[in-house]
């Protein structure tokens, strides 16, 4: 259901800040009444025709985790979208599945090490050729989705993202593609990531 909303969500039919506070939700209420509460959502938007925001500059956020939508109801007031992310609270949650062929715990182990997708391990998994797979994973949603412009937002305790940011946006810079880099630390919704934001977005208008 959550891989649903994140394919509507690319098709435009809803905001990021909507796929955002689906995701969340899931991740508070007891399974049965999120599931409950997806598929209402899911089949309301569905009935709707609302065209895909052209118009808006497509951003790829990646980084660790957010608490709440602010970030991306800012990037949405200054006139930008969040088509794709690698977030522990967003895309990297609901990728893969669990097996049911191996014993449970093993099942968990094995989804949580991301043995058969290696680019959504969570950053502490220094497993041989995950940033490079992570890499690829933010490249090809850039060419499937058109996105302008790649976000970094890391909380500033998380060491190990912080490490992977570095040579991301490294390897990113050199192939061309714009980004921005956004500490976070607390309350997200502040007039100077509000700047920020709205900066990068001109830059890539021009």
């Amino acid at each position: 259901l959550l891989r649903e909303v994140d394919s509507i969500k690319k098709m435009g039919l809803i905001n990021s800040v909507e796929a955002a506070k689906a995701t969340f939700t899931s991740m508070l209420w007891p399974p049965e009444k999120s599931n409950e509460f997806l598929k209402s959502f899911i089949a309301e938007v569905k009935q709707k025709e609302k065209p895909i925001q052209e118009n808006r500059i497509k951003f790829f956020v990646s980084g660790a985790m957010l608490h709440n939508t602010e970030l991306f109801e800012l990037i949405e007031e200054e006139g930008g979208v969040v088509i794709a992310d690698d977030l522990c609270t967003g895309s990297r949650s609901i990728r893969g599945s669990i097996s049911k062929e191996q014993e449970p715990l093993d099942a968990l182990a094995s989804y949580y090490l991301a043995e058969d997708e290696i680019n959504w391990q969570c950053p502490s998994m220094l497993t041989e050729n995950r940033l490079e797979e992570r890499l690829r994973y933010i490249e090809n949603a850039i060419e499937n989705y058109g996105i302008h412009g790649v976000i970094f937002a890391i909380p500033i305790y998380c060491d190990m993202s912080s490490w992977d940011r570095v040579w991301l946006v490294h390897r990113l810079e050199e192939k061309g593609i714009r980004t921005l880099i956004l500490d976070q630390e607390g309350y997200m919704k502040t007039d100077a990531v509000r700047n920020r934001i709205a900066a990068f977005i001109e830059t890539i208008s021009r």
